[in-house]
């Protein structure tokens, strides 16, 4: 949406390079540091059942989404109130200020879940059941999530705001694409899948990226096109599916709750009561951004092909979402969902930003 990162000098392509394998280093140091006080044999034993999942209990188990939970919630009150994002965009200090709030709402729920963590990881017998060691369980999970907000909000991209954030999110992700890739391909191997599925997967992921892509930069070309900065628009590209994807698991967990006899409808069924909330919501969101960044940001009011571009958008949004998530999960093997479009945005915003040295900075026109 508007999230405006302050204006910043000049930054040379080198230090964004070596911004992002600075960020590579600490999230792989972290993933392979256990919490304290764990049991060696019970943490041996939880590693063998879980085929190696360490991430799980490392100093960076929670990763951002204390944090992204509550931008998400920032995002909501922009869009409700498009004067306070107008403020947020044009005001640097009330947007340092609105991301100090997140930050801190962030630390609150990040010391919630790990409390909540400890007390799960003594039951299970990985930690002592003394207050020490669940203490000092929460305390590092709590450190985790300050570690990698400081690392996000440290990097600057040209063409995202909060480009950190998502740079964080994406690399650990596409980590795990490139790791399922290669379990698909070692069960092909051995004969347990079939050729069909495992192109059918091929295609379908490599459509999905070619999609973003195209989107990311078709919508860049047309703001420059109108004379606008296109760093105010790609949070679009992004946001609403997150957004949605959100809302309609609230939904769904409204029905279920309220409506004992849903589970017992096939038209109540989880997944496609999701989908449908979802379809339904996505247009709505890309439509409150595109207003909510025309009355921010005067340049950008409008441009040539903006209903078609933001129309197409919404569609690959929800094509790349529900579409393999419908089908079937044997048509979709790999992870194409909301993640993936964050991970080639985060991408494609780097790519360009060496492609293109001399675009805009953040936050000029």
């Amino acid at each position: 949406m508007t999230d405006t990162d302050e204006p910043v000098r000049p930054r040379r392509d080198w230090r964004v390079l070596s911004a992002v394998i600075a960020v590579c280093f600490v999230l792989s140091v972290g993933e392979h540091t256990p919490l304290p006080y764990l049991d060696a044999l019970a943490f041996a034993r939880h590693l063998e059942a879980t085929q190696g999942g360490s991430a799980r209990l490392s100093v960076f188990a929670l990763g951002l989404a204390p944090f992204i939970s509550a931008l998400t919630g920032l995002e909501l009150l922009k869009l409700a109130v498009p004067r306070f994002a107008a403020w947020i965009a044009r005001e640097p200090k009330a947007y340092r200020a609105a991301m100090l709030v997140v930050a801190a709402f962030a630390l609150v729920s990040a010391a919630m879940q790990g409390t909540g963590i400890s007390v799960a990881l003594a039951a299970m017998g990985l930690v002592a059941e003394d207050t020490l060691s669940q203490v000092a369980v929460t305390v590092t999970l709590l450190a985790g999530v300050a570690v990698l907000i400081l690392v996000s909000q440290s990097i600057r991209l040209q063409r995202l705001p909060i480009g950190g954030v998502w740079l964080v999110i994406a690399l650990p992700a596409a980590g795990s694409i490139v790791a399922e890739f290669g379990q698909l391909l070692e069960l092909l191997r051995i004969g347990a899948v079939d050729t069909p599925l495992v192109a059918a997967a091929f295609a379908l992921s490599l459509s999905a990226i070619t999609a973003i892509v195209f989107l990311a930069t078709a919508l860049e070309k047309c703001v420059r096109a109108a004379g606008g900065d296109p760093f105010h628009w790609t949070p679009i590209l992004v946001w609403p599916p997150l957004i949605a994807g959100s809302i309609a698991n609230f939904i769904v967990s409204l029905v279920f709750e309220f409506m004992p006899i849903a589970p017992t409808l096939s038209f109540f069924d989880h997944d496609t009561l999701w989908s449908l909330a979802f379809s339904l919501l996505v247009p709505i969101i890309v439509y409150l951004y595109a207003r909510a960044i025309t009355r921010s940001v005067p340049g950008a009011a409008t441009w040539f092909g903006k209903r078609s571009v933001l129309t197409f958008v919404s569609l690959a949004q929800i094509s790349i979402c529900v579409g393999p998530f419908l089908a079937s999960n044997l048509l979709s093997p790999l992870p194409i969902n909301s993640t993936l479009i964050v991970i080639v945005v985060a991408f494609w915003a780097i790519s360009r930003q060496f492609l293109a040295p001399r675009a805009h900075l953040i936050g000029q026109s």
